[in-house]
């Protein structure tokens, strides 16, 4: 139980670095791929990140629910994938 905790964490926070790599280079010819670009882009991502593991502990915690973690990333990655 564990360590699958540990590689959904460790997935999902990849995946959102990811995801900040191609908002480079969605922004890169509108804004330019200068410091402040990524400066932004990684200021919002960890925050993103840090707010995201918090609530992800949090709510399933709370709720006594090991499942409403998954069904929080499943959420979260359809969002993406309808965002795109």
């Amino acid at each position: 139980m564990r360590s699958t905790l540990f590689l959904t964490v460790f997935l999902s926070g990849a995946a959102v670095l990811v995801l900040d790599i191609l908002g480079t280079r969605f922004l890169s010819p509108y804004f330019g791929a200068n410091l402040y670009v990524w400066s932004a882009l990684i200021s919002v991502t960890l925050l993103a990140l840090a707010l995201g593991c918090w609530l992800g502990g949090r709510l399933p915690d709370a709720r006594g629910s090991p499942l409403l973690l998954d069904q929080i990333v499943v959420a979260a990655a359809l969002l993406v994938a309808v965002g795109h």
